[in-house]
Formats: C-alpha cells, sequence, structure tokens
C-alpha cells in the first residue's frame, strides 16, 4: 500500500556533511529535496533542511560508494544527476560524473539500508518516483549563490509558467520540493544480478 512506501532519506534525519543516504519507511518526517537544473539537464539534489547536495562520496567511480550529504562545490560532477525514465513511471538516478546509478545496495528493505552508485542494471532498486512534498518554505538565499543567481541555471518551483520543468515534473503542477522513493518492491529472483 502506499503507507508502506520506502523513501530515500539522510540517516536519522541528520542534516551534517557526510550523513549517508538510506532506505526508511516513508513518513511525514521523510527528507525532502529541492532539485535546482543546468543547462544541461542534471540536477542538483538539495537536501531542505541542510541547502546540502546529494553527491558520491569522495568523488568516487567505485561501485559501491555511498550516496552521502555534502557541500556544495561549483562543477562538482559527482553532485550533478540526470533524470532518466525507465519507460513505466520510474526514473534512474544517473550522475553526471561516471554514468553510476543511485542502488539501493543488495536489495535490502530493512529501514537504514545504503544507497551506493552501482552501474546500471535495470533491477527495481535502481528505479525510483517521485511526489511533489508540498509548498516550498526553504530560505533561497540558503541555497548556493552560482545555482541560484548566475542565471546559468533554474530552480524549478513555480506552477504559473515561470519555470521550465522537464517533462516528468508536469505531473506535480506544483514543483516545489519532492520525496524519492520505490514502490514496487519485492525480494529478486535467483537468477537476477544482485548489487553489492
Amino acid at each position: 500500500s502506499e503507507r508502506d512506501r520506502k523513501s530515500a532519506s539522510l540517516l536519522d534525519g541528520k542534516t551534517e556533511s557526510d550523513t549517508p543516504l538510506v532506505l526508511t519507511t516513508m513518513t511525514e518526517e521523510s527528507s525532502t529535496f529541492i532539485l535546482v537544473s543546468f543547462d544541461d539537464d542534471s540536477y542538483l539534489i538539495i537536501d531542505e533542511r541542510s541547502s546540502g547536495v546529494l553527491q558520491i562520496e569522495h568523488a568516487s567511480d567505485d561501485a559501491y560508494a555511498r550516496i552521502v550529504l555534502g557541500a556544495y562545490e561549483e562543477g562538482a560532477t559527482h553532485q550533478l544527476w540526470r533524470f532518466e525514465p525507465t519507460g513505466h513511471g520510474s526514473y534512474y538516478l544517473v550522475s553526471k560524473r561516471n554514468g553510476l546509478v543511485v542502488d539501493l545496495c543488495n536489495f535490502q528493505l530493512a529501514d537504514g539500508s545504503p544507497l551506493i552508485a552501482y552501474p546500471r542494471n535495470n533491477g527495481w532498486n535502481q528505479q525510483f518516483h517521485f511526489d511533489c512534498a508540498g509548498t516550498l518554505d526553504t530560505d533561497l538565499s540558503a541555497l548556493p549563490e552560482e545555482a541560484d543567481d548566475s542565471g546559468e541555471s533554474e530552480l524549478l518551483c513555480a506552477d504559473d509558467g515561470s519555470s521550465k520543468p522537464l517533462s516528468f515534473f508536469d505531473l506535480f503542477k506544483t514543483i516545489c520540493k519532492i520525496y524519492i522513493y520505490f514502490t514496487h518492491m519485492h525480494p529478486p529472483c535467483p537468477a537476477h544480478h544482485e548489487t553489492g
């Protein structure tokens, strides 16, 4: 059911740098993220509470590197993501740095299970959904200046035509902040290639 959805959230709701992104049972306390788009259709995924961004730990190109919270660095490709449709309503979160995708490690459904960077294998544990999480109440002055003021990027927040959402954001009408979550979770069959 919808109440059983699992979301991608920062561990224990922490907001410090290096806090890992983990699987949690979706509640009103789940992490919410703000998206800032760049001209090449890459995005910063900004934690609403801390204004930190999701990144691959240590800018690693290795499979199994954790997805963690970090301070924004201009031009850092390990902090930039593309949303690639799966063809059935969900999306892969693909790193601009190396093409690795956000992956639920080993299909572990327990709360606290880590989300990592891993080569795409089309498993359900790499396919995410998004919901608009309501109105934007974050102080925009806390967002990275380079992303907010340069004109090189665009905050996807308004529903009055002043923003330029990608097609999947059109589903939300009001583009403000989002939850990231899984829906159709099931244990892998023995023949399926599992990730780390």
